[in-house]
């Protein structure tokens, strides 16, 4: 009967020991107080949760790694949209320095055609002619 009453005793007295609230507080000379009754107006009450069982400890491990791969996949997926961003961009500027090398060589070609209309000859043919004197104006009365 006394093992009866002792195992009921231990069985029931995490129980209550989990019902009762703790306080917590600090006297006048800053030293810290905990109680299971406020002593002083200024307790606080502090909460103290149980332990996890086992079961919540491996849901939480199931969560972490859930979250941890997706975290992960998320870096990989940025890291992929980054290098795609970069090579567009250098293609980009791979075409327009095309762009402006190809304007470049329509604008030597126009500057050829243009020297070569109808004065093109004629500044050619007074380049290889040996440097004179302007002839002197006549003379007028």
């Amino acid at each position: 009967m006394k093992n009866l009453f002792l195992i009921s005793l231990l069985l029931v007295l995490p129980t209550l020991l989990q019902a009762t609230e703790i306080y917590k507080w600090v006297d006048e000379n800053g030293d810290i107080h905990y109680s299971d009754t406020p002593q002083s107006r200024l307790a606080e009450k502090i909460d103290i949760r149980p332990k996890p069982d086992a079961e919540k400890i491996e849901q939480a491990k199931q969560r972490e790694a859930i979250l941890r791969k997706a975290a992960e996949d998320l870096q990989s997926s940025r890291e992929q949209r980054q290098t795609r961003q970069r090579e567009a961009k250098r293609e980009k500027q791979k075409q327009q320095r095309k762009k402006d090398r190809q304007a470049q060589a329509e604008e030597k070609k126009k500057e050829l055609r243009e020297d070569r209309s109808e004065g093109y000859y004629q500044k050619q043919w007074q380049q290889q002619l040996p440097h004179q004197h302007p002839a002197p104006e006549p003379f007028r009365d």
